[in-house]
């Protein structure tokens, strides 16, 4: 089965950001509320000037709302892996007008090939974070890639990784779309937490999980917004998602406030080398 792919999404000058932001803000807004960074990344020997990989960058959402939550002292030097230009380009403005971040390398390659792509000679970093990225990979290579990752962490270092669950809605919509649209009928599931999780324990690696839950909103009013999301969640702009996911629609439709509530599930993982 051929993999789900964001290259071709973020690699669109024309995909709407802002839309996507207003209603998945809540995911950052409750991470960095549950999980002490700040006081985490104080504590780290060299915190004036910590390098980090951050694999998967995207657009740097995550690294905006971090920024507005560390304290002075913090400085992230952050090496850059996506498998998009743009959003290589993107994250690097980004971070640049960020006031704790400044940009090292940029590397344009697949998350799979990090583990003969990445320099064995790159000196280790302090922290390592994939956000959301460990969800359109294969599977089979994510053992390898975990090994390269803990490896390039110096001791006392920190990875982090936030990956959505079984039970996440992300999951169930993907899934009918794999199921239920030609579209989808050839292409492999999204890795989850239970894939990381199995990983994690084959290497013998100790781990905390700290589970966020919380809800997407969209009014039923809103259906250009909402049919953007679901286009999004899948990864396909051609699908008259409406028609596709109506029977999950309705099972989460809230008529008192005549807006959709859809619960998600994603768990942040923590590794101290």
């Amino acid at each position: 089965m051929s993999k789900p792919t964001t290259d071709h999404y973020y690699g669109n000058e024309d995909w709407d950001v802002d839309s996507w932001l207003d209603v998945i803000a809540v995911e950052y807004e409750t991470l960095v509320k549950v999980f002490p960074f700040d006081r985490v990344l104080q504590s780290l020997p060299g915190s004036g000037s910590l390098r980090v990989l951050d694999v998967g960058c995207g657009t740097a959402i995550f690294p905006s709302y971090l920024d507005s939550i560390l304290p002075p002292d913090v400085g992230l030097i952050v090496d850059l892996w996506d498998i998009s230009e743009s959003s290589l380009r993107r994250a690097e403005e980004v971070m640049n007008q960020l006031p704790h971040f400044s940009v090292g390398r940029t590397y344009q390659a697949l998350i799979e090939d990090l583990p003969t792509t990445l320099p064995l000679e790159t000196d280790r970093y302090d922290v390592i974070w994939a956000m959301h990225s460990f969800t359109t990979v294969d599977v089979e290579p994510m053992g390898a890639v975990y090994a390269r990752l803990l490896e390039a962490l110096r001791p006392g270092g920190y990875l982090f990784v936030y990956q959505l669950t079984s039970e996440s809605y992300y999951q169930k919509f993907h899934g009918l779309y794999r199921s239920e649209h030609p579209h989808g009928r050839n292409k492999a599931p999204f890795m989850e937490f239970e894939d990381s999780r199995r990983i994690l324990e084959s290497l013998g690696v100790k781990y905390e999980v700290y589970p966020q839950r919380f809800t997407h909103e969209i009014a039923k009013s809103q259906n250009d917004l909402l049919e953007k999301y679901l286009r999004k969640v899948i990864l396909d702009d051609t699908v008259d998602v409406g028609q596709l996911f109506q029977p999950l629609l309705e099972s989460v439709y809230d008529p008192a406030g005549d807006r959709y509530v859809i619960p998600q599930s994603v768990n942040l993982i923590t590794v101290c080398k």
